[in-house]
């Protein structure tokens, strides 16, 4: 999955045989740097789709990974007024992960 935004793109590499989950941000096509995190996939306690208010009454939304650690992690680097391509990012990884659905938009 390669997710782009504003300079910034986010590759998630999901990989049930190591449990593990990678991300890769780079800058700029890389020029401009590259992080990567590794986290197993065990730590995933759910799939969100993270909302926003505006003040002009509308909602921004952005995939999230929950940790049970409780940290957030985004799989999309910006906000975006697409509710149902975020939504289908969630239920996509949800079954790969085979977590439960729910209500995504929080």
């Amino acid at each position: 999955m390669l997710i782009a935004g504003a300079g910034l793109f986010i590759t998630c590499n999901f990989d049930k045989e190591t449990n593990t989950v990678k991300l890769s941000r780079y800058r700029w096509f890389g020029t401009l740097g590259k992080t990567v995190f590794q986290y197993y996939l065990n730590e995933i306690t759910d799939v969100k789709l993270e909302r926003v208010d505006t003040s002009i009454d509308a909602y921004f939304f952005r995939v999230i990974l929950v940790l049970e650690s409780g940290d957030n992690l985004p799989l999309t680097p910006n906000y975006t007024s697409n509710y149902i391509n975020g939504d289908s990012i969630v239920k996509l990884t949800k079954d790969f992960l085979e977590l439960k659905h729910k209500d995504n938009a929080r």
